[in-house]
């Protein structure tokens, strides 16, 4: 059977092979559809990791479900850490459900994982889906406290945990919801408070699933750069600037073209940081124009590897005291903002653009 692809790599359509018989075709493409159709919803359950501790649970319509921990599971002890949670979110099943079922089931959750990553103020993630192992030290014995170093494997699970449900699990206290302006503008918050829910999360999510698949999409490729800064921050600060940098371009439209050369035919129109310049003063307006300059400057410069951060190129103590140190994590601290501020700007103008088109009488 020959299968036809479209660019994203989705199958369009499927072709018989010249000694098929109609028959044993239209058998094949009747079973192939009943797979891909599905079956009934179910609710796939993941661990995930805030940088708060969750108590509770908020449910988004019946789409997915954060909740607290259960009982018995591991915690990590101390407040600034990877500390775990529960996703559950709804997906359609399939009569294969190995492996599209399962498939469904992951990109369903990860959808709403890179969602999350941006809507809420919190470094939000899953574990990696691979296998991943790293070296750890091991506690050999306790007094006097002596280590031995083991390859393990990346993992994390606790007793009774179950990865599928029919629904999904019965909601507990609610996770306490903050007025939007008072959730975005508290700096220094206190560590110990557990995760919150700003009070417009549920109006941001409606605006997102009005978008047009390919706005999706779109969106979550910003929101999938936004989350590799987080990731990467404390192994390469020069990867992390870049990476929010590439989440605002990833929202940035095609470039404009205002005229033709008349001696080559080239397009002529704004340059990369202009139209930089100007996406970030339309979705994120306050930052004054040369600071939008300086990022594109920078964000260029690592980019072509022109310069490296401090925090990557030094390794020594000294030169995380430095001013141009302080200089670049100010400036990854505020390509972070910016980012957010922009993606999350650009999804109410498209959602309320989206929103008032399908109001429009025809």
């Amino acid at each position: 059977m020959k299968l036809v692809y479209d660019r994203r790599g989705d199958i369009v359509d499927l072709v018989p092979l010249e000694h098929w018989s109609e028959d044993l075709f239209q058998r094949i493409r009747h079973e192939v559809d009943r797979e891909v159709e599905g079956g009934a919803t179910r609710v796939r359950r993941m661990w995930a990791f805030a940088s708060r501790r969750t108590a509770g649970t908020w449910r988004y319509r019946g789409v997915f479900q954060i909740c607290e921990p259960p009982a018995g599971a591991p915690t990590a002890g101390q407040l600034v850490a990877d500390h775990p949670l529960v996703l559950e979110v709804a997906f359609v099943s399939s009569t294969a459900p190995m492996p599209l079922g399962l498939d469904r089931s992951v990109t369903a959750t990860r959808r709403v994982e890179l969602l999350l990553s941006v809507l809420l103020d919190c470094r939000f993630h899953q574990l990696p889906f691979y296998n991943e192992k790293c070296w750890v030290l091991v506690e050999k014995q306790r007094d006097p406290l002596v280590f031995g170093t083991e390859l393990r494997q990346v993992g994390f699970t606790a007793d009774g945990f179950v990865a599928e449900l029919d629904d999904f699990s019965v909601a507990g206290e609610s996770m306490p919801e903050v007025d939007v302006a008072e959730y975005w503008g508290i700096r220094g918050r206190d560590m110990s408070e557990p995760l919150s829910i700003p009070n417009t999360l549920a109006d941001s999510l409606d605006l997102f699933f009005l978008l047009p698949p390919q706005d999706q999409n779109q969106f979550l490729r910003a929101c999938y750069w936004f989350q590799q800064g987080d990731d990467v921050w404390r192994s390469s600060m020069s990867s992390a600037f870049t990476s929010y940098i590439q989440a605002i371009e990833t929202l940035q439209p095609p470039p404009r073209i205002e005229d033709h050369c008349k001696r080559c035919n080239r397009p002529i129109g704004p340059d990369p940081t202009a139209q930089f310049v100007d996406f970030v003063e339309r979705h994120a307006p306050g930052l004054p124009e040369k600071d939008r300059r300086r990022l594109y400057a920078v964000r260029s410069n690592v980019s072509h590897g022109n310069e490296l951060f401090i925090h990557d190129e030094y390794r020594g103590f000294g030169g995380h005291f430095t001013p141009f140190e302080s200089e670049q994590r100010h400036d990854t601290d505020t390509a972070r903002l910016v980012a957010r501020v922009c993606l999350m700007g650009w999804l109410v103008e498209r959602g309320l653009a989206v929103a008032r088109a399908t109001q429009e009488p025809t």
